[in-house]
C-alpha cells in the first residue's frame, strides 16, 4: 500500500487502514508471547536453584508436607565447602607481625588436625582479611583465612588449629627448646667442648614446640645440652649420653656429670 500509494495508485486512506491492521496483527503476536512467558515463568516455580555451588544437607521438609512462601525455615540449607573459610583469633601482641606480613604479600596459612601432635596439614590457604578492631574484653584479633579445600577435608562448622607464617627467618641457628636455661641473667645454654661444660648466654628470636631461633650466642654446630643441665656448672666435666639411648659408661662416684648433647641446627625454622 504505501508503494501504491506513492504512485497514487491507491489513496492515503487506504494506505493508512492497512498500516493500522498490520500494527494490530503485530499487537497480538506479542501479546501471544507474553502468555508463552508467563506460562514459561510459572514452569520455572516447579524447580528451585541453587543460588550457588555447595553441600546440601538434611531436609527440612519430606514429601507431603505444606509448605509456604514465607515460611523462614525453607526446605533445606545449602553450605560452599568449596573454597571454605577459617575464622580464627590472634593475640593482639602478634597484631604488627600479622600487618607486616600482609603488606608484604599474600600470607600463607595452614590448617592443622586437631590430632595428637597436631602436624598433620589438612590444606593450605591465604589470609584473607584482618579483623578493624581489637576485641577489648579477650584482647585478641580476628582473622579469616581462605582454603579451597580441594579433598574436603575442611568441614563447615569443624574445628582446627591454624599456623600463620608470618615471616622466614634464613638460615636461622636452632636449637631444641629443652637447650635454652633461664637464669636470673637471661635464657642461657650450656655447650660442651673437650668433655667440658660452658655457660654461653643467648638471645632468642621465636620459639615453638620444635625448635627455638637463637640470634646471639651461638655460630652454629656446637653442641649443646639438652637434658640434665641442672647438675652443671661453668667447667664441668660432661659424658655425652650415645645417641641410640644405651648408658653410657660409668665414672666413678665423684666422676663427671652426663648430659644428652645434641648439635645446633641451621635449618630454616618452621613458620609462627
Amino acid at each position: 500500500q504505501q508503494k501504491l500509494v506513492a504512485s497514487n495508485y491507491t489513496s492515503a486512506q487506504q494506505a493508512d487502514t492497512a498500516r493500522a491492521t498490520v500494527a494490530q496483527y503485530e499487537a497480538l503476536v506479542a501479546q501471544d508471547q507474553a502468555q508463552v512467558d508467563n506460562a514459561r515463568t510459572q514452569l520455572g516455580y516447579t524447580a528451585i536453584t541453587a543460588p550457588m555451588d555447595g553441600l546440601a544437607g538434611i531436609r527440612l521438609v519430606d514429601q507431603g508436607n505444606i509448605v509456604h512462601a514465607g515460611d523462614a525455615t525453607g526446605i533445606v540449607v545449602i553450605t560452599q565447602i568449596q573454597p571454605v573459610s577459617v575464622v580464627f583469633t590472634l593475640p593482639q601482641q602478634e597484631l604488627p607481625a600479622v600487618a607486616r606480613a600482609m603488606a608484604a604479600g599474600p600470607v600463607t596459612v595452614l590448617a592443622l588436625a586437631q590430632d595428637v601432635g597436631g602436624a598433620r596439614a589438612l590444606d593450605t590457604g591465604t589470609l584473607a582479611a584482618l579483623d578493624n578492631q581489637v576485641d577489648a574484653t579477650t584482647g585478641t584479633i580476628k582473622l579469616k583465612a581462605t582454603f579451597p579445600n580441594a579433598q574436603r577435608r575442611l568441614w563447615p562448622g569443624g574445628f582446627v588449629r591454624v599456623r600463620l607464617q608470618s615471616r622466614v627467618a634464613a638460615a636461622a641457628v636452632t636449637v631444641p627448646p629443652s637447650a635454652i636455661q633461664r637464669g636470673p641473667r637471661g635464657p642461657y645454654v650450656f655447650t660442651i667442648a673437650d668433655g667440658l661444660a660452658k655457660r654461653v648466654p643467648v638471645v632468642t628470636g621465636y620459639e615453638d614446640a620444635t625448635a627455638s631461633i637463637v640470634t646471639e650466642g651461638l655460630k652454629g654446630g656446637e653442641q649443646v645440652v639438652t637434658d640434665g643441665a641442672s647438675r652443671l656448672s661453668d667447667g664441668s666435666k660432661v659424658v655425652v649420653a650415645r645417641p641410640d639411648g644405651a648408658a653410657p659408661p660409668q665414672g666413678p662416684a665423684q666422676g663427671p656429670e652426663r648430659a644428652n648433647a645434641p648439635g645446633t641446627r641451621r635449618p630454616q625454622p618452621p613458620p609462627q
